[in-house]
């Protein structure tokens, strides 16, 4: 049990600082039963809260036992602690110092009450004996856990000024430092003396120390005084400064266990030069430390170093060296080196010049050498009109893996001048290498040269071409030693018209060659095109003509042409629309293949009434001359509802596709729509009728259904019901089927809703010899409840059962979430319980149970921890298929200002037997996603992702994804979106067919 602070009682008599006393009184309420022992416990704070525990526990409290909490004389009030009874532990609601005094008063019963074994340690008491002019006498009391009572220490202090320094003294004394009442024994190690003697300032001075501990002192009162363990220390630092740019320190620290295991001797001889005003600053040191073990063995540590640092003008210098060499007990020396050298030329007017070169390295006691050297430089400036920018990065990386010395190798090189006049041509040059040689001597990464020319002039009073030149060079170096180059060359030209009635033309040629291992592929591109608007007609043509010669030197010719023509606004006027595009392949000596694609659109609008007539044809031929054709026709005309006249929908869509045996497939659908008000009720008739003749006639023939609903508004608010009904059949070759159904929904009040529903199917099969089979009924029924008790949260539950007579399959499903996806904490969670009676093989995945259930945590805005769990989900493609296996998946996402920063991490796992399972030969995969965006503007976006899918066991499969993304809206009529991909699929072995690359871009306008 735990009991609160009491209020607040009369101030107490003053507090008795010896926390072993016992004290009994008879209070003022003082009742017929025996009075229980006073306890007083006093100990010193421990910078903290607590617990601290009491000498005693299960003690009395409440009522006419009041529990009295001091710190520093003062009474403390309820509320500002929390004191557990049953186990004697008390918590402040605030730490408490070390220098503050806690007194806590309680009675206990004797035979009910016990000892706590590691009650808080009491604090000490000492009393003033004497002082004997410039020292102190004084006694302090220790408390112990042993029956002889406090142990005693002698004191005696002082302070003073010594030869222009102060100068301290402690001396300690315990006669019975040893327990159990002993008082012989050597007094030394009785004895705990501090000496300690400082002079000077920070510049010049000197501090001397010396402290003893005795074995006997240190291990039964030293701690209680602030003193550590059994040891001897005797320590020196000096410092002087005899002018400005000159100063030096010493130091000297002795350090002896006075139990044997060893000791430890240091020194330190440090200089600075310079440092005044305008002037190079420059600190040299010398550390050395020795260490004698238990054994006597010796290990010494000498460091020696320094810095500079200095400016002149524009440039300034830094340099730092380290270097540490140990000797062990064997004579063996190991050494580390750490250096740093840094320039920096930045004057006002000139080009910048950044140069840094960094090692650390270490050496062990064979002569064995492994570390980093990293050398970076950059030059940037501008001289007259061209800009430039060079920089380079060189490191080399030592390791030891297995007694193998490995070293990797990295090189990063970026050039670039770039000459950019006002209103004259552009001319710019890069170069850039990044690559990696590993430790086999294996050149890994890719180098790119680049050369730019561009230029943009008026050719007329409303219009504007620009004209660029590209070339582009870029060679990839793959881990199995193969290597990739490819070759760009571009040319373009944009003629853009400022004025309506003024077209664009863009005229652009791309040659491309691309060597690898299986030898050179050649591209040469021309591409071509015009847009046009001329009032209500609108012209937009492209064309694309290319030559690709493959590795194997065959030939092929690429033709692609798209055309849109558009008239007219479907309004006042009818709109007519027609786009056709072609991409038609043909190789040296052979028919072409390819694929045609035209659509027709016609729209019009009179009245109340809109028509809408569109036909797509579609025409592919693969390369061995088979020919695929789809022809889509959709019809539309709508009736819009007036004041005594309901809405009225009618769409036909043909489909009609023949395949490259000249067999045709025909599907014609007829919908039509029908909605109404029927006093304060809406009512909706819908009939469906479609006609599919194809090549096998046991799939031909006719399907029919008609749905009326009928949906009414009660007069409270948020309270109604609907009810819906419907019909049809179907008839092929195979079967005949008779379908019907009614739903019901009632929402009797805002927070409740209920549901149900029925459909009946009779399907007759047809035999082979022309008779009808066996008929089966099947009959399928739904019902439902939502329930809302308090906002923010929903209760659901539904009962889904199917029978053909036979057998019969079905589900529970149960369902809460609670807050929203603004709430701190969001919660979802659904059970879906199935059944499957009455078959003679049981289905065991009509049996299985999904569950999921989904927790969210935002403490603070912008801000979500999230976690999931899912056991057999369906999978969403294919209906009443469930996947056998667990998922785990753990989220955050944190919008950092203009960051935005989230990942996902997720582990599933299969049946063993699993199809998936077997096929990656790992029943355990997972897969984790981290999301980057960051935000320049309200108007632009920069966003990446990284996925890695990976399979427990299965050696190297899976993929990894890296995304790239830019998005850039100009006002709400433009925006422009820019992205790539990269997807590694690690399954396949041929580095050069791992990657798959992806780019796009985007413009949108908004008319």
């Amino acid at each position: 049990m735990t009991a609160w602070a009491q209020a607040p009682q009369p101030t107490p008599p003053p507090p008795v600082r010896n926390s072993v006393l016992q004290l009994q009184q008879t209070p003022k309420y003082a009742t017929n039963l025996a009075l229980p022992t006073m306890a007083d416990d006093t100990f010193l704070g421990q910078d903290k809260p607590g617990p601290y525990i009491l000498t005693w526990r299960n003690f009395q409290s409440g009522g006419g036992n009041p529990v009295q909490i001091f710190v520093d004389g003062k009474l403390l009030g309820a509320g500002m602690y929390n004191l557990d009874v049953e186990k004697g532990e008390l918590l402040f609601q605030n730490p408490i110092k070390r220098a503050q005094l806690v007194r806590v008063r309680y009675g206990y019963y004797l035979g009910i009450a016990t000892k706590n074994p590691n009650a808080t340690p009491a604090a000490p008491l000492t009393v003033s004996l004497a002082a004997l002019g410039i020292a102190n006498l004084s006694m302090t009391a220790l408390p112990t856990a042993d029956a002889n009572g406090p142990r005693m220490v002698l004191n005696l202090g002082s302070k003073s000024q010594l030869l222009g320094g102060g100068f301290s003294s402690q001396l300690n004394f315990a006669p019975d430092a040893g327990g159990q009442g002993i008082t012989d024994g050597v007094a030394a190690d009785k004895l705990g003396v501090k000496l300690g003697y400082a002079a000077g300032n920070a510049k010049n001075g000197l501090d001397l120390g010396f402290l003893r501990s005795g074995k006997q002192f240190a291990s039964s009162v030293g701690k209680g005084l602030g003193f550590g363990e059994a040891v001897q220390n005797m320590s020196l630092a000096g410092r002087m400064t005899p002018m400005q740019w000159l100063g030096f320190n010493v130091g000297r620290t002795e350090i002896r266990d006075l139990n044997g295991k060893g000791a430890t001797e240091a020194q330190s001889l440090g200089f600075r030069l310079g440092g005044t005003k305008g002037t190079p600053v420059a600190n040299l040191l010398r550390n050395t430390e020795s260490k004698t073990d238990a054994k006597g063995l010796l290990t010494e540590t000498v460091t020696e170093g320094g810095d500079f640092a200095g400016k002149l003008g524009g440039a300034n210098l830094v340099a730092k060296r380290n270097e540490t060499t140990t000797t062990g007990p064997n004579k063996k020396e190991s050494s580390a080196l750490q250096e740093n050298l840094g320039f920096n030329l930045n004057a006002k007017g000139a080009p910048t010049l950044n140069l840094n070169r960094v090692e650390d390295s270490k050496t062990d006691i064979t002569g064995f050498k492994t570390g980093s050297q990293v050398e970076k430089g950059d030059l940037a400036g501008k001289l007259g009109g061209i800009a430039f920018n060079a920089k380079t990065n060189k490191s080399r990386v030592a390791t030891d893996i297995k007694n193998v010395k490995q070293v990797t190798q990295v090189y990063q090189e970026a050039y670039n001048f770039a000459y950019a006049p006002k209103n004259q041509p552009n001319v710019s040059v890069s170069r850039n290498n990044d690559f990696t040689i590993n430790p086999a001597g294996v050149r890994v990464g890719s180098g790119s040269d680049k050369a730019e020319f561009a230029s943009k002039f008026k050719t007329g009073k409303f219009s504007v071409a620009d004209l660029v030149a590209r070339t582009q060079k870029v060679l990839t170096s793959t881990p199995d030693k193969k290597q990739v180059e490819v070759e760009t060359q571009t040319l373009g030209l944009n003629y853009t018209g400022a004025k309506p009635g003024v077209p664009t033309v863009q005229l652009a040629r791309i040659g491309e060659e691309r060597t690898d291992a299986s030898g050179i592929t050649k591209t040469e591109s021309e591409i071509l095109g015009f847009k046009n608007q001329l009032g209500p007609l609108s012209l937009d043509v492209k064309s694309t003509s290319a030559d690709l010669v493959t590795t194997d030197k065959k030939n092929f010719d690429i033709e692609q042409q798209s055309y849109t023509l558009g008239y007219g606004d479907g309004k006042k006027q009818p709109k007519f629309g027609f786009f056709r595009a072609e991409d038609e392949r043909k190789q040296e000596g052979k028919d072409w293949f390819g694929a045609v694609a035209s659509r027709y659109d016609v729209a019009h609008q009179v009245g109340s009434a809109n028509f809408v007539y569109q036909l797509q044809q579609n025409t592919q031929v693969t390369a061995d001359q088979k020919e695929t054709d789809t022809d889509l026709a959709t019809l539309q005309v709508r009736l819009a509802n007036g004041p005594k006249r309901p809405a009225l929908a009618f769409t036909r869509t043909a489909d009609e596709k023949t395949d490259a045996l000249a067999k045709k497939t025909e599907v014609v659908v007829n919908k039509t729509e029908l909605t109404s008000k029927l006093g304060a009720a809406d009512a909706v008739v819908r009939t469906t009728q479609a006609e599919t003749n194809t090549p096998d006639p046991k799939t031909t023939g006719v399907a029919q259904e008609t749905a009326l609903s009928l949906a009414a508004v009660g007069g409270a608010k948020g309270t109604g019901a609907s009810i819906t009904v419907t019909t049809g059949q179907s008839a092929t070759g195979a079967a005949t089927e008779q379908k019907q159904g009614v739903g019901v929904k009632l929402q009797p009040s805002p927070k409740v809703t209920l549901s149900a529903e029925q459909k009946d199917q009779v399907i007759t099969p047809f035999m082979p010899d022309g008779k009808t089979g066996t008929v089966k009924n099947i009959t399928s029924l739904t019902t439902g409840a939502e329930l809302m008790p308090m906002p923010g949260t929903k209760l659901t539950g539904a009962f889904q059962s199917t029978e053909d007579g036979t057998t019969r399959v079905g589900a529970n499903n149960y369902g809460a979430a609670l807050g929203t996806e603004k709430s701190a904490f969001q919660f979802t969670g659904n059970l879906k319980d199935r059944f499957a009676l009455g078959s003679a093989t049981p289905n065991v995945a009509a049996n299985l149970d999904t569950a999921n259930a989904k927790l969210a945590l935002r403490p603070f805005a912008g801000f979500q921890v999230m976690g999931a769990y899912t056991l057999n989900p369906e999978d969403p493609a294919k209906q009443n298929q469930i996947n056998p296996l667990t998922r785990r998946e753990y989220g955050l996402a944190a919008n950092l200002g203009a960051i935005q920063l989230g990942g996902t991490y997720a582990m599933n796992e299969y049946n063993a037997k699993h199809p998936e399972a077997v096929k990656a030969g790992a029943a355990t995969f997972g897969e984790y996603q981290v999301n980057l965006g960051m935000r320049f503007s309200r108007y632009t976006n920069l966003n990446g992702t990284y996925k890695n899918t990976f399979f427990y066991g299965a050696g190297p499969k899976g993929l990894q994804v890296y995304t790239f993304g830019l998005t850039h809206n100009v006002g709400s009529t433009m925006n422009l979106t820019m992205g790539g991909s990269m997807t590694s699929n690690l399954a396949i072995a041929s580095g050069a067919q791992r990657n798959e690359y992806k780019a796009e871009a985007k413009l949108g306008v908004k008319f």
